[in-house]
């Protein structure tokens, strides 16, 4: 076991067999009504003041299931899942998201965001109140997991009754594999070739255009403007990308940071329209920077030795012990640094 997870049985027959007496609905109703009877009966000496009469219904609140993908390779599995959220995080659109959970109507409370569960990242999509979210567990797993808390979705409605409990596994299974399916859409060759993403361009008229830097924040901003949904159909024009800015850049700074994304591809002009839109290059390459560097890049130094630091900083006495711990860290840094570059 890897946590709470199988990652290698020894007899597959035997395991199958042991997963398919799994109980269903009924049987979970009968052990609980059995359990009922024995812990919570109210006696008044030798006789029960409970009538027979009186009973309880059980419902369902809220079910989770996974499906999981192993992989023989922790290093192969890491290596995909960055491409997977680079070029899946569209299953999050209403239109496609009402696939994923087969409904019949597209809903406008859907959301998508990316966050980390020990160190871990996730996306998680919601479609109303429930939700299906992918992530690499532990490196050996790639894990997506449908949570149900409305069952009344329109042509899909669930019972709420405990002994329903089969129909919502069916149910998530389904969701489950949809999402499988589309994320099977991902083509590996699109991200071989982006090398050349990190080198000048030299144009016809010997004009150099410099390759994008991310270490530039002013260049970062852009490329999360140029990711809001908004601007995926109907695109947009450097005046609109002036409005989101926090601060008011002049216009020939975005044109400048726009030419780098529009040279390689990235970014392109919209047919028979003064509009530019994000290509799907442009999309994967975006999205797979943002990641690293905000899941990845940043977080090493603040969150690694932050706390050893401020423990070392906070001691008023500076003793010749403490500025040698001081010393270690600072070159361990040093190391991860280059290590990152």
């Amino acid at each position: 076991m890897h946590d709470n997870s199988f990652i290698q049985v020894s007899d597959e027959d035997r395991f199958k067999k042991i997963a398919s007496l799994l109980p269903e609905g009924d049987w979970i109703v009968e052990h609980i009504e059995k359990w009922m009877g024995k812990l919570f009966k109210f006696h008044k000496g030798h006789r029960s003041t409970c009538s027979k009469l009186l009973s309880h219904s059980w419902f369902i609140g809220q079910t989770e299931l996974c499906s999981n993908i192993i992989f023989k390779s922790p290093r192969y599995l890491d290596s995909l899942f960055s491409h997977l959220l680079a070029e899946q995080h569209v299953i999050g659109y209403p239109d496609n998201l009402h696939t994923i959970f087969d409904a019949k109507r597209v809903y406008k409370q859907t959301s998508t965001r990316l966050y980390r569960v020990k160190k871990q990242a996730t996306i998680k999509h919601w479609h109303r109140s429930n939700s299906i979210k992918m992530y690499n567990k532990g490196g050996w797993l790639l894990r997506v997991e449908t949570t149900i808390n409305s069952p009344d979705l329109p042509g899909r409605k669930l019972r709420k009754a405990a002994w329903n409990l089969q129909a919502y596994g069916w149910y998530s299974h389904g969701c489950n594999n949809r999402y499988f399916e589309a994320l099977s859409g991902t083509d590996p060759c699109i991200f071989e070739d982006v090398q050349h993403l990190d080198k000048p361009v030299i144009k016809e008229n010997g004009k150099r255009i410099a390759a994008p830097d991310l270490r530039n924040q002013f260049q970062v901003e852009l490329i999360r403007i140029l990711l809001r949904p908004k601007y995926l159909t109907f695109g947009f024009k450097t005046k609109d990308l002036l409005v989101d800015f926090n601060k008011n850049p002049k216009t020939a700074k975005i044109r400048y940071e726009l030419s780098k994304l529009i040279e390689r591809g990235l970014v392109k002009k919209m047919d028979r329209s003064n509009y530019y839109i994000v290509t799907k290059k442009g999309w994967v390459w975006m999205w797979s920077c943002l990641f690293q560097k905000d899941y990845f890049v940043n977080p090493l130094l603040s969150i690694s030795f932050k706390q050893e630091l401020q423990q070392i900083a906070n001691q008023r006495k500076k003793s010749t012990t403490r500025i040698r711990q001081l010393n270690t860290l600072l070159s361990q840094i040093y190391q991860d640094i280059r290590l990152v570059a």
